[in-house]
Protein backbone atom coordinates (compact mmCIF):
# COMPACT_ATOMS: atom_id res chain seq x y z
CA UNK A 1 0.00 0.00 0.00
CA UNK A 2 1.42 3.18 -0.94
CA UNK A 3 0.98 6.44 1.66
CA UNK A 4 1.39 9.62 0.76
CA UNK A 5 1.56 12.81 3.03
CA UNK A 6 2.40 16.18 2.75
CA UNK A 7 4.14 18.75 5.32
CA UNK A 8 5.50 21.95 5.04
CA UNK A 9 9.25 22.87 3.31
CA UNK A 10 9.48 26.51 4.31
CA UNK A 11 8.76 29.73 3.13
CA UNK A 12 11.18 31.61 0.12
CA UNK A 13 12.47 34.55 -0.13
CA UNK A 14 8.75 36.04 -1.28
CA UNK A 15 6.87 34.78 1.13
CA UNK A 16 5.38 31.71 -1.04
CA UNK A 17 4.85 29.04 1.41
CA UNK A 18 6.39 25.53 0.04
CA UNK A 19 5.36 21.94 0.72
CA UNK A 20 6.96 18.41 0.79
CA UNK A 21 5.35 15.24 0.63
CA UNK A 22 6.37 11.92 0.89
CA UNK A 23 5.78 8.98 -1.28
CA UNK A 24 6.11 5.58 0.44
CA UNK A 25 5.84 2.24 0.15
CA UNK A 26 6.97 -0.81 2.68
CA UNK A 27 10.87 0.13 3.02
CA UNK A 28 10.87 3.04 -0.06
CA UNK A 29 10.35 6.59 0.73
CA UNK A 30 10.98 9.48 -1.98
CA UNK A 31 9.96 13.12 -0.57
CA UNK A 32 9.45 15.56 -3.60
CA UNK A 33 8.86 19.53 -3.18
CA UNK A 34 6.36 21.73 -5.25
CA UNK A 35 9.08 24.05 -5.25
CA UNK A 36 11.56 23.38 -8.79
CA UNK A 37 9.99 20.05 -8.63
CA UNK A 38 12.80 18.73 -6.47
CA UNK A 39 13.29 14.87 -5.38
CA UNK A 40 14.73 16.05 -2.45
CA UNK A 41 15.34 12.12 -0.86
CA UNK A 42 15.05 9.22 -2.08
CA UNK A 43 15.52 6.52 1.33
CA UNK A 44 15.60 2.53 1.21
CA UNK A 45 15.68 0.59 4.01
CA UNK A 46 17.84 -2.12 3.02
CA UNK A 47 19.55 -5.59 4.29
CA UNK A 48 22.63 -4.54 3.61
CA UNK A 49 25.40 -3.81 6.23
CA UNK A 50 27.63 -0.50 4.85
CA UNK A 51 30.38 -1.35 6.76
CA UNK A 52 32.38 2.09 5.33
CA UNK A 53 29.19 4.37 5.09
CA UNK A 54 27.63 6.39 8.30
CA UNK A 55 24.83 4.31 8.60
CA UNK A 56 24.06 1.31 10.75
CA UNK A 57 22.59 -2.26 9.38
CA UNK A 58 19.21 -2.16 8.12
CA UNK A 59 18.77 1.61 9.16
CA UNK A 60 16.96 3.96 6.37
CA UNK A 61 19.40 5.16 3.96
CA UNK A 62 19.14 8.27 2.03
CA UNK A 63 20.40 8.23 -1.34
CA UNK A 64 21.01 11.23 -2.81
CA UNK A 65 22.37 14.73 -1.91
CA UNK A 66 20.11 17.99 -1.05
CA UNK A 67 18.68 20.22 1.18
CA UNK A 68 16.42 20.62 4.29
CA UNK A 69 14.03 23.32 3.06
CA UNK A 70 12.89 25.44 0.29
CA UNK A 71 14.96 28.59 1.14
CA UNK A 72 17.92 26.68 0.85
CA UNK A 73 17.31 25.06 -2.72
CA UNK A 74 16.46 29.10 -3.73
CA UNK A 75 20.61 29.79 -3.10
CA UNK A 76 21.37 26.05 -4.15
CA UNK A 77 24.09 26.39 -7.76
CA UNK A 78 24.77 22.52 -7.71
CA UNK A 79 20.91 21.76 -9.02
CA UNK A 80 20.25 18.93 -6.62
CA UNK A 81 17.50 17.00 -7.30
CA UNK A 82 16.39 19.65 -9.90
CA UNK A 83 13.78 19.71 -12.15
CA UNK A 84 15.60 21.21 -15.14
CA UNK A 85 14.03 23.14 -17.99
CA UNK A 86 12.82 24.01 -20.58
CA UNK A 87 16.07 23.07 -21.80
CA UNK A 88 18.59 20.66 -19.62
CA UNK A 89 22.14 20.97 -20.31
CA UNK A 90 23.74 23.56 -22.60
CA UNK A 91 22.79 25.25 -25.80
CA UNK A 92 25.94 26.67 -26.92
CA UNK A 93 25.75 30.56 -27.36
CA UNK A 94 22.44 30.85 -26.12
CA UNK A 95 21.62 30.66 -29.65
CA UNK A 96 19.38 29.17 -32.08
CA UNK A 97 17.21 29.35 -34.95
CA UNK A 98 13.58 28.11 -35.43
CA UNK A 99 10.98 28.32 -38.42
CA UNK A 100 13.06 31.34 -39.92
CA UNK A 101 13.57 33.11 -36.50
CA UNK A 102 16.63 33.67 -34.52
CA UNK A 103 16.38 33.20 -29.98
CA UNK A 104 18.87 34.40 -27.79
CA UNK A 105 18.91 32.82 -24.73
CA UNK A 106 20.59 33.89 -20.91
CA UNK A 107 24.67 32.90 -21.21
CA UNK A 108 24.66 31.60 -17.52
CA UNK A 109 27.70 28.91 -18.01
CA UNK A 110 30.83 29.68 -19.91
CA UNK A 111 29.09 31.76 -22.43
CA UNK A 112 26.31 29.36 -22.95
CA UNK A 113 22.45 28.75 -22.08
CA UNK A 114 22.27 25.76 -19.02
CA UNK A 115 19.40 24.62 -17.77
CA UNK A 116 16.64 26.74 -18.72
CA UNK A 117 18.21 30.09 -17.76
CA UNK A 118 18.96 32.40 -15.12
CA UNK A 119 15.11 31.43 -13.67
CA UNK A 120 14.47 28.05 -15.27
CA UNK A 121 12.00 25.29 -13.84
CA UNK A 122 14.43 24.62 -11.05
CA UNK A 123 13.08 27.76 -9.42
CA UNK A 124 9.18 27.77 -10.01
CA UNK A 125 6.52 26.96 -7.38
CA UNK A 126 4.79 24.23 -9.16
CA UNK A 127 1.07 22.96 -9.03
CA UNK A 128 0.54 19.44 -6.51
CA UNK A 129 -1.74 17.18 -7.40
CA UNK A 130 -2.00 13.60 -5.55
CA UNK A 131 -2.28 10.40 -7.34
CA UNK A 132 -2.99 7.01 -6.04
CA UNK A 133 0.68 5.98 -6.23
CA UNK A 134 2.30 9.49 -6.17
CA UNK A 135 2.25 12.71 -7.53
CA UNK A 136 1.54 15.09 -10.29
CA UNK A 137 3.23 18.83 -10.66
CA UNK A 138 2.22 21.03 -13.24
CA UNK A 139 4.02 24.43 -14.42
CA UNK A 140 2.83 26.61 -16.94
CA UNK A 141 5.74 28.41 -18.65
CA UNK A 142 4.48 31.78 -20.66
CA UNK A 143 6.06 32.68 -23.97
CA UNK A 144 8.82 33.97 -23.75
CA UNK A 145 9.82 33.12 -20.72
CA UNK A 146 13.52 32.94 -20.91
CA UNK A 147 13.71 33.65 -24.37
CA UNK A 148 11.52 30.48 -25.11
CA UNK A 149 8.70 30.58 -27.41
CA UNK A 150 5.38 29.46 -26.91
CA UNK A 151 3.24 28.58 -24.24
CA UNK A 152 4.26 24.91 -22.59
CA UNK A 153 2.49 23.36 -20.47
CA UNK A 154 4.50 20.91 -18.39
CA UNK A 155 3.19 18.17 -16.02
CA UNK A 156 5.78 16.01 -14.39
CA UNK A 157 4.83 12.81 -12.09
CA UNK A 158 7.18 10.88 -9.72
CA UNK A 159 5.41 7.73 -9.18
CA UNK A 160 6.21 4.65 -7.12
CA UNK A 161 5.03 1.24 -9.72
CA UNK A 162 7.24 -1.46 -7.69
CA UNK A 163 8.90 -2.06 -4.81
CA UNK A 164 12.07 0.19 -3.78
CA UNK A 165 10.71 1.84 -7.85
CA UNK A 166 10.84 5.30 -8.85
CA UNK A 167 9.06 5.87 -12.19
CA UNK A 168 9.13 10.18 -13.32
CA UNK A 169 7.15 10.78 -16.06
CA UNK A 170 7.49 13.89 -18.34
CA UNK A 171 4.70 15.60 -20.31
CA UNK A 172 4.93 19.03 -22.37
CA UNK A 173 2.66 20.47 -24.99
CA UNK A 174 2.90 24.20 -26.42
CA UNK A 175 0.75 26.20 -28.53
CA UNK A 176 3.87 27.04 -31.09
CA UNK A 177 6.78 25.11 -32.00
CA UNK A 178 9.34 25.34 -29.25
CA UNK A 179 12.29 23.46 -28.00
CA UNK A 180 11.81 21.17 -24.59
CA UNK A 181 14.46 18.82 -22.81
CA UNK A 182 13.32 18.06 -19.35
CA UNK A 183 15.26 15.63 -16.70
CA UNK A 184 15.76 15.58 -13.26
CA UNK A 185 19.29 16.08 -12.04
CA UNK A 186 19.35 14.00 -8.81
CA UNK A 187 23.38 13.54 -7.49
CA UNK A 188 23.24 10.40 -6.11
CA UNK A 189 25.14 8.30 -3.75
CA UNK A 190 24.39 4.86 -3.36
CA UNK A 191 26.37 4.45 0.20
CA UNK A 192 24.26 7.40 1.64
CA UNK A 193 24.11 11.15 0.96
CA UNK A 194 26.42 11.84 3.93
CA UNK A 195 29.13 8.76 3.03
CA UNK A 196 31.97 10.82 1.53
CA UNK A 197 32.94 10.19 -2.24
CA UNK A 198 31.50 8.26 -4.98
CA UNK A 199 34.80 7.41 -6.59
CA UNK A 200 34.54 3.51 -5.56
CA UNK A 201 30.96 3.15 -7.24
CA UNK A 202 30.72 0.43 -9.95
CA UNK A 203 28.74 2.04 -13.21
CA UNK A 204 27.91 0.51 -16.22
CA UNK A 205 26.35 2.62 -19.28
CA UNK A 206 24.36 0.56 -22.33
CA UNK A 207 26.14 3.57 -24.86
CA UNK A 208 29.02 2.54 -27.36
CA UNK A 209 28.91 6.26 -28.77
CA UNK A 210 29.51 9.68 -26.89
CA UNK A 211 29.01 13.37 -27.97
CA UNK A 212 32.53 15.14 -28.00
CA UNK A 213 32.98 18.13 -26.08
CA UNK A 214 34.81 21.40 -27.25
CA UNK A 215 36.55 23.56 -24.88
CA UNK A 216 33.43 24.98 -23.11
CA UNK A 217 31.52 22.00 -22.60
CA UNK A 218 29.49 21.70 -25.38
CA UNK A 219 29.18 19.63 -27.60
CA UNK A 220 31.33 20.21 -31.30
CA UNK A 221 28.71 18.32 -33.34
CA UNK A 222 30.73 14.93 -33.52
CA UNK A 223 29.47 11.20 -31.89
CA UNK A 224 32.83 9.20 -31.27
CA UNK A 225 32.72 6.06 -29.60
CA UNK A 226 33.61 4.96 -26.71
CA UNK A 227 36.03 2.22 -26.93
CA UNK A 228 39.88 2.19 -25.55
CA UNK A 229 39.05 5.67 -24.17
CA UNK A 230 38.52 6.51 -20.14
CA UNK A 231 34.53 7.18 -21.13
CA UNK A 232 34.09 3.57 -21.61
CA UNK A 233 31.26 2.23 -19.46
CA UNK A 234 30.07 -0.77 -21.72
CA UNK A 235 30.98 -2.83 -19.19
CA UNK A 236 31.41 -2.16 -15.27
CA UNK A 237 34.10 0.09 -14.30
CA UNK A 238 34.84 2.08 -11.09
CA UNK A 239 34.06 5.26 -11.60
CA UNK A 240 37.25 6.80 -9.96
CA UNK A 241 39.68 4.68 -12.01
CA UNK A 242 40.15 6.95 -14.36
CA UNK A 243 38.60 10.14 -13.59
CA UNK A 244 41.95 12.01 -13.47
CA UNK A 245 43.14 10.55 -17.17
CA UNK A 246 44.51 13.34 -19.14
CA UNK A 247 42.45 12.18 -21.92
CA UNK A 248 41.53 15.81 -23.39
CA UNK A 249 38.01 15.14 -23.07
CA UNK A 250 38.26 14.25 -19.16
CA UNK A 251 40.03 17.40 -18.87
CA UNK A 252 37.74 19.27 -20.52
CA UNK A 253 35.05 18.51 -18.00
CA UNK A 254 37.04 18.19 -14.95
CA UNK A 255 36.06 14.61 -15.11
CA UNK A 256 32.85 13.09 -16.38
CA UNK A 257 30.42 15.13 -17.66
CA UNK A 258 29.29 14.09 -21.14
CA UNK A 259 26.13 12.66 -23.12
CA UNK A 260 26.06 9.46 -24.06
CA UNK A 261 24.31 8.08 -27.27
CA UNK A 262 22.17 5.08 -25.62
CA UNK A 263 21.41 1.89 -27.31
CA UNK A 264 18.26 1.10 -26.63
CA UNK A 265 18.08 -1.93 -29.67
CA UNK A 266 20.89 -3.32 -27.56
CA UNK A 267 19.13 -3.62 -24.03
CA UNK A 268 18.59 -6.71 -22.44
CA UNK A 269 16.55 -5.86 -19.79
CA UNK A 270 13.12 -3.87 -20.06
CA UNK A 271 10.47 -2.37 -17.02
CA UNK A 272 7.50 -1.27 -17.65
CA UNK A 273 8.30 -1.23 -21.53
CA UNK A 274 11.24 1.06 -20.63
CA UNK A 275 14.87 -0.39 -21.62
CA UNK A 276 17.57 -0.34 -19.26
CA UNK A 277 20.15 2.26 -19.80
CA UNK A 278 21.93 2.00 -16.74
CA UNK A 279 23.31 -0.13 -13.68
CA UNK A 280 25.40 1.49 -10.25
CA UNK A 281 26.58 0.21 -7.57
CA UNK A 282 28.11 1.06 -4.15
CA UNK A 283 30.57 -1.51 -3.73
CA UNK A 284 32.79 -2.43 -0.18
CA UNK A 285 35.33 -5.19 -1.80
CA UNK A 286 31.80 -6.71 -3.86
CA UNK A 287 29.92 -7.20 -1.19
CA UNK A 288 27.27 -5.31 0.50
CA UNK A 289 26.36 -3.00 -2.17
CA UNK A 290 23.32 -1.22 -3.14
CA UNK A 291 22.46 -0.93 -7.06
CA UNK A 292 20.58 0.84 -8.82
CA UNK A 293 19.00 0.50 -12.26
CA UNK A 294 18.17 3.14 -14.58
CA UNK A 295 15.48 2.87 -17.42
CA UNK A 296 14.53 5.37 -19.31
CA UNK A 297 13.29 5.73 -23.28
CA UNK A 298 15.35 9.64 -23.99
CA UNK A 299 18.32 9.18 -26.32
CA UNK A 300 20.79 10.59 -24.40
CA UNK A 301 22.62 10.50 -20.96
CA UNK A 302 24.72 12.48 -18.91
CA UNK A 303 27.14 11.20 -16.94
CA UNK A 304 27.84 13.82 -14.14
CA UNK A 305 30.19 13.44 -11.36
CA UNK A 306 29.71 16.45 -8.87
CA UNK A 307 33.22 18.10 -10.25
CA UNK A 308 32.27 21.18 -9.24
CA UNK A 309 30.11 20.83 -6.27
CA UNK A 310 31.78 24.03 -3.62
CA UNK A 311 33.68 22.24 -0.63
CA UNK A 312 31.68 21.91 2.73
CA UNK A 313 28.41 22.81 1.12
CA UNK A 314 25.90 22.33 4.12
CA UNK A 315 23.22 19.76 3.06
CA UNK A 316 20.82 17.79 5.07
CA UNK A 317 21.16 16.96 8.58
CA UNK A 318 24.30 19.33 8.72
CA UNK A 319 26.02 16.93 5.97
CA UNK A 320 29.03 18.70 4.11
CA UNK A 321 29.56 18.08 0.54
CA UNK A 322 32.43 17.91 -1.82
CA UNK A 323 33.75 17.38 -5.44
CA UNK A 324 33.03 13.78 -6.17
CA UNK A 325 30.43 13.13 -3.07
CA UNK A 326 27.51 12.61 -6.09
CA UNK A 327 26.89 11.55 -9.48
CA UNK A 328 24.13 12.16 -11.83
CA UNK A 329 22.18 10.47 -14.65
CA UNK A 330 20.25 12.68 -16.39
CA UNK A 331 18.30 11.11 -19.34
CA UNK A 332 18.01 14.15 -22.10
CA UNK A 333 17.84 15.25 -25.44
CA UNK A 334 21.33 15.83 -26.78
CA UNK A 335 23.04 19.03 -25.17
CA UNK A 336 22.99 22.06 -27.86
CA UNK A 337 20.83 19.61 -29.99
CA UNK A 338 18.53 22.21 -31.88
CA UNK A 339 21.73 23.40 -33.47
CA UNK A 340 23.38 20.06 -35.00
CA UNK A 341 21.49 18.12 -37.45
CA UNK A 342 23.14 15.00 -36.64
CA UNK A 343 21.47 15.07 -33.49
CA UNK A 344 18.10 13.63 -32.36
CA UNK A 345 15.58 16.82 -32.90
CA UNK A 346 14.25 18.67 -29.14
CA UNK A 347 11.55 20.34 -31.75
CA UNK A 348 7.99 19.86 -30.06
CA UNK A 349 5.53 21.02 -32.51
CA UNK A 350 2.82 23.45 -31.52
CA UNK A 351 -0.13 21.24 -29.88
CA UNK A 352 1.96 17.57 -30.04
CA UNK A 353 3.09 16.12 -26.96
CA UNK A 354 6.24 15.43 -25.09
CA UNK A 355 6.26 12.70 -23.56
CA UNK A 356 9.38 10.51 -21.92
CA UNK A 357 9.76 8.26 -18.73
CA UNK A 358 12.34 7.62 -16.94
CA UNK A 359 12.63 5.27 -13.67
CA UNK A 360 14.99 4.42 -10.92
CA UNK A 361 14.45 0.93 -9.44
CA UNK A 362 16.91 -0.23 -5.92
CA UNK A 363 17.78 -3.22 -4.79
CA UNK A 364 20.66 -4.81 -2.56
Amino acid sequence: MIKISKESFGKLCDGQETSIYSISKGNFTVRISDYGAIVVSIIFSGSASLENSTYACDAPIDLVLGFDSAKEYEDDTCYFGALCGRFANRIKNGHFSLNGKDYNLALNNNGNHLHGGNIGFNRKLWKAQLTSNGICLSYTSPDGEEGYPGNLVTEVSYSIVDDNTLEINYIAKSDKDTIVNLTNHSYFNLSGHSSGTILNHNLKINASHFTQLDETGCPNGKISPVAKTPLDFEDFHVIGERINSSNPQIMIGNGYDHNYVLNPDCAREFLRGIPLAATASSSFDGNNAITMKMYTNKPGLQLYTGNYIPKNTKGKSGALYGIHQGFCLETQYFPDGINHSNFPSPVLKAKEEYNFTTIFSFSD
